[in-house]
């Protein structure tokens, strides 16, 4: 891994993405990825690709970052150069952001590659993003956090189902659910979640408790994290729907119990402490400048909660072969399916001032509508130039949803020379 991302570090010239040969090899194996046909030295090569191919995009920060000691520099500095100064501070923590997210990324490649992989090259994976992006003792040891949660995860999960190898025990001690002998249950483990295919009528069963019934009859299955056991995420899946839609539903509920357990200690050991930290120093603030800075800092690091819901989504929906309305995530109703910041962009303690209603407008409607949209087009246009959605989503699925419209321009460009 560490051999594997040192070979891309240093930028060849021209730019690594303009050396067609290079490009193409890495877009081959982007493709052999998606379908699982990559050997271990072609994945850790196609790491050190993925990395260099964010050093393109995200340069690099020049030394340790921390934010709130950057931002008392701020305040303390002349106010002649104030913008300038804020300005800087804006992109090295937007940076920073990026690569965390983009570390955690990685590590989730690492794992659905090898389920087994060891704990040391996890970190070096954090290593090499917190030398490059400045990341502060503290939130190296909040991301090496996650790697010891996804272990646990697994340890767990993988002794829960041999301490009960009776299949409708185990959904029992999963769900919560009474379910009644006998009853056709097939049980499977994946790399995060226990798998289980049953009857609709049993699916119905075991999702009561979770009160999604709706959801599982429309699609004909769903995901959710344990009660009885917080650390284990299964799926499950009706055996009455065609083969191949089983396999699809699979891939969908799976990505989604793969987001959703990754990103629930994500968001709680590594971001929610900067959400926190940014609000309190909003509220607190009296400089009207800097009062606004922090402002827009804080609902984007809100906003890419719903940027990352609606990704998983149309990620997951393209993986199961899913067929979509996707001018729905464009809709900004409390009660449209995907609209996942209702709740914040209604919220009263962000609508005070007009300064507050106007940066809310700008940041949580207009700017994630943008981002949105200009996704949505890339994808399609990548799709009608390969000819293959598959290889779309082997292109863009680690990539953020702002990023898909410079990437597909980028592929796309490549084409045609």
């Amino acid at each position: 891994m560490t051999e594997a991302l040192a070979t891309f570090t240093q930028k060849p010239k021209p730019s690594w993405v303009e050396n067609i040969g290079a490009f193409v090899k890495y877009k081959t194996l982007k493709v052999k990825e998606y379908f699982g046909k990559l050997s271990t030295a072609e994945f850790n090569e196609l790491l050190g690709g993925d990395f260099n191919l964010f050093l393109e995009d995200v340069p690099a920060l020049s030394g340790t970052f921390d934010a709130s000691t950057e931002l008392e520099r701020v305040k303390k500095g002349p106010k002649s150069s104030r913008k300038e100064s804020l300005d800087a501070y804006k992109d090295k923590l937007v940076r920073q952001q990026e690569a965390l997210a983009q570390c955690r990324l990685f590590i989730e490649k690492s794992i659905e590659f090898n389920n087994d992989v060891p704990r040391d090259k996890l970190l070096r994976v954090v290593s090499q993003f917190g030398t490059h992006y400045g990341f502060t003792l503290g939130q190296i040891a909040q991301v090496g956090t996650l790697v010891d949660y996804y272990y646990t995860s697994r340890r767990e999960m993988l002794s829960l189902r041999k301490s009960i190898p009776d299949d409708i025990e185990l959904v029992r001690a999963l769900s919560g659910a009474n379910i009644k002998r006998p009853t056709n249950i097939s049980i499977s483990i994946g790399a995060m979640t226990i798998d289980i295919e049953t009857d609709p009528f049993t699916l119905h069963k075991i999702d009561e408790p979770n009160s999604n019934t709706a959801r599982a009859s429309r699609i004909g299955g769903f995901s959710a994290q344990s009660k009885q056991h917080p650390n284990v995420y299964y799926s499950v899946l009706s055996s009455w729907k065609s083969e191949r839609f089983r396999k699809g539903a699979l891939i969908h509920e799976r990505e989604h119990a793969k987001n959703a357990l990754f990103r629930a200690m994500f968001d709680k050991k590594v971001l929610e402490k900067d959400r926190q930290l940014l609000w309190t120093q909003y509220q607190n603030e009296k400089d009207v400048q800097i009062k606004q800075v922090l402002l827009e800092q804080f609902l984007r690091s809100e906003r890419n909660y719903g940027l990352n819901e609606a990704k998983d989504e149309i990620i997951a929906k393209k993986k199961g072969g899913v067929a979509e309305n996707y001018s729905d995530f464009l809709k900004q109703k409390n009660t449209a399916r995907y609209d996942y910041l209702a709740w914040l962009r209604d919220d009263e303690s962000l609508n005070k001032s007009p300064m507050e209603r106007k940066t809310v407008q700008k940041i949580l409607v207009d700017e994630y509508q943008e981002i949105l949209g200009n996704a949505l087009r890339a994808f399609d246009d990548l799709s009608k130039s390969t000819g293959n959605v598959g290889k779309s989503i082997a292109l863009l699925t680690d990539k953020g949803l702002p990023e898909w419209p410079k990437t597909v321009l980028r592929i796309l460009k490549q084409r045609h020379e």
